[in-house]
């Protein structure tokens, strides 16, 4: 399948607008599955410009410190067919979970794309995307 991806954001405010974007066509994907609209052109289109939302690939979270590196091998989003849902699929790199497959939310609270802006435990502050993009899993790009 072959999609143009979205840009990953950078700041607060472009992951506010693409996490916006995104719900906005996940409601109406979930919509489609609650009203049972039968599978078309159309509703295949919707679902993949939600999929582009995220790229697969190598992700880091916010909360990624030199000494205690939180990377994650993206591998896609998927559907809840039944419901319309859409969660991003992908393998933690470190800690209990390291190299387990597990789901988040594409969109609502606490999911991969909300935008993040709060103290952390070391009293800094931060303000930017849950996940940032990174090219390479041995790159060290932190906050």
């Amino acid at each position: 399948m072959n999609m143009e991806y979205k840009q990953p954001p950078t700041t607060f405010d472009e992951a506010t607008r693409l996490e916006s974007e995104a719900a906005f066509l996940v409601r109406k994907n979930m919509d489609n599955s609650r009203d049972k609209v039968e599978r078309s052109q159309e509703t295949f289109a919707l679902l993949k410009r939600i999929k582009a939302f995220v790229e697969p690939g190598w992700y880091e979270h916010f909360k990624s410190k030199p000494t205690d590196l939180k990377r994650y091998l993206v591998t896609g989003v998927e559907e809840q067919v039944n419901t319309g849902m859409c969660t991003v699929r992908y393998i933690a790199d470190y800690g209990l979970y390291k190299g387990e497959p597990a789901h988040r939310e594409l969109v609502g609270p606490d999911s991969f794309l909300r935008p993040v802006d709060r103290t952390l435990d070391d009293g800094t502050h931060y303000r930017g995307p849950r996940f940032r993009k990174i090219a390479d899993p041995n790159e060290v790009h932190i906050g």
